[in-house]
């Protein structure tokens, strides 16, 4: 699938207060100002709560929602107006065409409090945008410049490090279910010799380091 890029430009405004621009080939196509409490006690309990139910070894873990209303809120500030129309209007142009939206977020330098936010936790109602197959978010730093590459004319070899802490506070990670989903994702390229893959549980250094040596 052919991903059509949409970028979405963030900058502060005044405290509390940000501007959000759509840019098509460096132009302004769609623009609109939104009001985002960071700092708020709220927000800071939320992510903070977050972090530690998704890390818990307890089995008595109430369902935490905050992420889904965090996301819900971020995506109806950021993509309401004529920049939330613009939006579907390109995702549904995309999705004519057989495509997808790549998201590409950029923060200015005068807005990196809200850089670290989830935002792949953006929630449009009807679920979170990195779950559509036709959505991609992706994040560019500031003061990087953007490069198109060429397609790859050769295999592209992936190693992933299956890291589990060892702490009795810590849920332990299903390695197994990990590994499966991840060969689910690239099955259709490693059928069409696209793409190896191999996992590796040794994250040390000399591990990794004889792997790529034996590989190269």
């Amino acid at each position: 699938m052919s991903y059509r890029d949409f970028e979405l430009q963030l900058s502060k405004e005044s405290p509390n207060l940000y501007r959000a621009r759509a840019l098509d080939n460096g132009n302004i196509a769609a623009e609109q100002t939104f009001e985002l409490r960071t700092g708020e006690l709220k927000v800071l309990e939320g992510l903070r709560r977050l972090e530690e139910k998704a890390i818990s070894a307890s089995e008595k873990v109430e369902k935490e929602i905050f992420h889904i209303e965090f996301g819900k809120e971020l995506y109806n500030k950021v993509f309401s107006g004529k920049l939330g129309e613009y939006f579907i209007n390109c995702l549904e142009e995309a999705q004519k065409n057989g495509g997808g939206l790549r998201i590409c977020l950029r923060c200015d330098e005068n807005a990196q409090e809200i850089s670290v936010l989830p935002w792949e936790f953006l929630h449009n109602g009807d679920g979170f945008l990195v779950t559509d197959r036709n959505i991609l978010i992706s994040r560019l730093p500031f003061g990087v410049k953007k490069v198109k590459s060429n397609p790859l004319d050769s295999i592209l070899r992936m190693l992933v490090v299956v890291s589990s802490p060892n702490d009795p506070g810590v849920a332990p990670l299903n390695t197994e279910l990990e590994q499966e989903v991840i060969l689910e994702a690239v099955d259709k390229l490693q059928r069409e010799h696209k793409m190896e893959i191999d996992f590796t549980e040794d994250a040390t250094f000399e591990t990794i380091d004889d792997y790529l040596n034996e590989k190269e």
